[in-house]
C-alpha cells in the first residue's frame, strides 16, 4: 500500500508564522500564552489543509517551537540541572524554550548538526548512568488537538538511534548509544500513551539512516525496533534525505509496519525500496515540492513589508538606500522583468530616494530593464560591470544618479589610479560630476587572497583619491 503524505508544508507556516510569534515573544512583546495561541492556529491550518487535500499520512507534533531533538530530550526527562527540571511531572513549553535559548541562570544548551543536512538542532547532553522518565506527553496532546478537530493524524517522534546519535561523546570511553536500554523504555510508555489516546500508527523519524551507520548503529536499530515493534501501535520509519544504498538495506530490514521515504531528497533510493519492501509492508511517500509555484506570486506581500522597512527609515533620518538586486546579472525572462517594474513602481512611492546596485556582468537586456526603473539612481561595480558602463551612460534617465564601485588596486601609484579611474572619469564627463559618485563595491575582497599573499597589498580607494584620479584623468 503506498501513501501519501505532504512534508514539504512549511513546518513554520507560510509566512514564518511561528518565527515571527517567537521572536516577539522573545522581545517581551508576547506572552507564553499567546505564543502557544499562534502554535495552535498554526498547526490547525496545517491538519486542515492536509485533510481537505486528501491526505492519507497526516502528522501531528512536526510542528515544534523549538526542534525535534530538544522535544524528544524533554520528553525522556534528559534536562540538564543547570535549568532545574521538575523531579516528578511534565517538562513545560517555558522550561523547553530556556533550554533553547538560555536564561539569565543558565545557558543553553549545545547545537549539532542534523544529518546529511545544513540545519542545526539542540544536542542533548549526556553521561554514563544517565536516567531517563517519560516528562512529556505532548504528543499525546497534539494528537488529541487535532483529533478535536476531526483530524486523525500520526503523531511523529524523532527515533531513539538518531536522538543517541546527536548527543557528543563526553570522552573517547563513553558511547552515547551504550544507554538504548533506558531510553527505549520511555519510548515504548509514550507509544502506550498514545495507543490509548487513540493513535493507531506513529511516524519515526531516523535521519542517521542519512549517514553510513557503523556497526554500532546497525546494531542499535536491530535492538531498538525489535523491541518497539512489540508495542501497541504500527511504526513508520522515515529515513533521512539522501540515504545511501547500506542505510536503505537495514530500513528494510526493519521489523516496521512501514517506511517513509521523502521523493524530494530519496528518489535514488525509491528503485532499491520498491524491490525490497517487505510483503504486507506500508511505503509513505512525501509530496516533492510543487513545480507550478513560483515565489514572485508572493511578491505583493513582500513589497508590503520593504515599505514599512523603508519608511522605518526613512523616520531615523536615512535619506537613500542602495537596493541591491543580483539577479540582474542573469537572463531575467518575462516573470523577473515585470516582477521588476511591479515593485520598483511601488517602492519608489516611498521616502527614501532608491538607487538599485546591479549584479557583476549583467547581460545588456537586464542593463536595459535596470536602466528604465524609476529609481534615483544605479550602481555599478567597476571591476566587473566595465562592459556596461556605455550602456549605463546612454541610457541613464535625466537626473538620475550613477554610483560606481571603487575596485581593488595593486600598489598606490599615480599611474595605477589613473588606469582604475578612467571610467570614472569618463562617467563625470558624459554626466557631470554632480551625477556620480563612488561607492564600497558590492563584494569586498581580502587583500592577502587578492594579490596572492606576495604581491603588493591592494586596497580600496577613498572618495578623494577617486576624484583626484577622475580630476586628473
Amino acid at each position: 500500500m503506498t501513501i501519501a503524505a505532504a512534508d514539504t508544508l512549511p513546518r513554520i507556516g507560510a509566512r514564518r508564522d511561528l518565527r515571527v510569534a517567537l521572536e516577539t515573544y522573545w522581545r517581551g512583546a508576547r506572552d507564553l500564552a499567546a505564543l502557544e495561541a499562534e502554535g495552535r492556529a498554526l498547526r490547525a491550518r496545517r491538519w486542515r489543509a492536509q485533510q481537505a487535500a486528501g491526505l492519507g499520512a497526516i502528522l501531528s507534533g512536526d510542528v515544534s517551537f523549538c526542534d525535534p531533538a530538544l522535544d524528544m530530550t524533554a520528553a525522556l526527562g534528559a534536562v540538564p540541572a543547570r535549568f532545574a527540571p521538575p523531579l516528578e511531572g511534565e517538562i513545560g513549553l517555558a522550561t523547553r524554550l530556556a533550554m533553547a535559548r538560555g536564561s539569565r541562570a543558565a545557558p543553553a544548551m549545545g547545537r549539532a548538526r542534523w544529518f546529511g543536512a545544513q540545519d542545526w538542532v539542540t544536542a542533548p547532553e549526556l553521561a554514563p548512568g544517565q536516567r531517563f522518565r517519560l516528562a512529556s506527553l505532548e504528543a499525546v496532546r497534539l494528537f488529541q488537538e487535532a483529533r478535536a478537530l476531526g483530524v486523525q493524524t500520526r503523531p511523529v517522534l524523532l527515533g531513539p538511534v538518531s536522538w543517541l546519535s546527536l548527543a557528543p561523546a563526553a570522552d573517547d570511553s563513553f558511547d552515547p548509544l551504550t544507554l538504548l536500554p533506558g531510553v527505549l523504555a520511555v519510548y515504548a510508555e509514550l507509544l502506550g500513551a498514545l495507543a490509548e489516546a487513540g493513535a493507531e500508527r506513529v511516524r519515526v523519524e531516523e535521519p542517521v539512516l542519512a549517514c553510513d551507520l557503523g556497526a554500532m548503529r546497525r546494531a542499535a536499530f536491530w535492538t531498538a525496533y525489535d523491541e518497539l515493534a512489540k508495542g501497541p501501535v504500527r511504526l513508520t520509519v522515515a529515513l533521512g534525505g539522501g540515504a545511501p544504498a547500506a542505510s536503505v538495506d537495514v530500513a528494510l530490514k526493519l521489523p516496521v509496519a512501514g517506511l517513509h521515504l521523502d521523493l524530494a531528497d530519496n528518489a535514488a533510493a525509491l528503485s532499491q525500496v520498491l524491490a525490497g519492501l517487505r510483503p504486507g509492508a506500508a511505503l509513505s511517500l512525501g509530496a516533492a515540492a510543487d513545480d507550478s509555484f513560483d515565489p514572485l506570486t508572493l511578491l505583493p506581500g513582500v513589497l508590503a513589508v520593504y515599505a514599512e522597512l523603508l519608511g522605518a527609515l526613512a523616520e531615523a533620518g536615512a535619506e537613500r538606500v542602495r537596493v541591491e538586486e543580483p539577479v540582474l546579472a542573469c537572463d531575467l525572462g518575462a516573470m523577473r522583468r515585470a516582477a521588476f517594474w511591479t515593485a520598483y513602481d511601488e517602492l519608489a512611492k516611498g521616502p527614501v530616494r532608491l538607487t538599485v546596485a546591479l549584479g557583476g556582468g549583467a547581460p545588456a537586456a537586464s542593463v536595459d530593464v535596470a536602466l528604465k526603473l524609476p529609481v534615483a539612481g544605479l550602481h555599478l561595480d567597476l571591476a566587473d560591470n566595465a562592459a556596461a558602463l556605455s550602456q549605463v551612460l546612454a541610457g541613464l534617465r535625466p537626473g538620475a544618479a550613477l554610483s560606481l564601485g571603487a575596485p581593488l588596486v595593486s600598489g598606490a601609484g599615480e599611474a595605477a589610479l589613473l588606469a582604475a579611474y578612467a571610467p570614472l572619469a569618463r562617467a563625470r564627463w558624459a554626466l557631470g560630476a554632480e551625477r556620480v559618485e563612488t561607492a564600497p563595491p558590492l563584494a569586498w575582497r581580502d587583500d592577502e587572497a587578492a594579490t596572492g599573499g606576495g604581491a603588493a597589498p591592494r586596497r580600496n580607494l577613498s572618495k578623494g583619491d577617486a576624484a583626484s584620479a577622475a580630476d586628473a584623468a
